[in-house]
C-alpha cells in the first residue's frame, strides 16, 4: 500500500489524543475464506509509528463487543 490517506476518528474531539484510520483499496474477495483482502488501519496521535491492521469484518467484530459490553 502507498501512503495511506489518514482519517481522524469523529469520536476523537479536538484534545491531542486521537485515533486515525486508513484503509487499503484492495476489496477482492478470497477464494478460500469469503473474506475480502480489504485491510483496516489504526494508530493513535501520541504513537503515530505503531501501526495496527486488521479486516474490515474483524473491526466490525471487535466493535459489536465492545458496543454490547462482552470485553472482560
Amino acid at each position: 500500500m502507498s501512503s495511506p490517506m489518514w482519517q481522524k476518528s469523529t469520536y476523537s474531539g479536538d484534545d491531542s489524543s486521537c485515533l486515525y484510520l486508513a484503509h487499503s483499496l484492495s476489496w477482492r474477495e478470497s477464494p478460500c475464506s469469503g473474506e475480502t483482502d480489504a485491510r483496516v488501519f489504526l494508530r493513535e496521535s501520541d504513537a503515530p509509528g505503531v501501526v495496527l491492521m486488521t479486516t474490515p469484518h474483524r473491526l466490525r467484530t471487535l466493535l459489536t463487543a465492545i458496543k454490547a459490553n462482552r470485553l472482560r
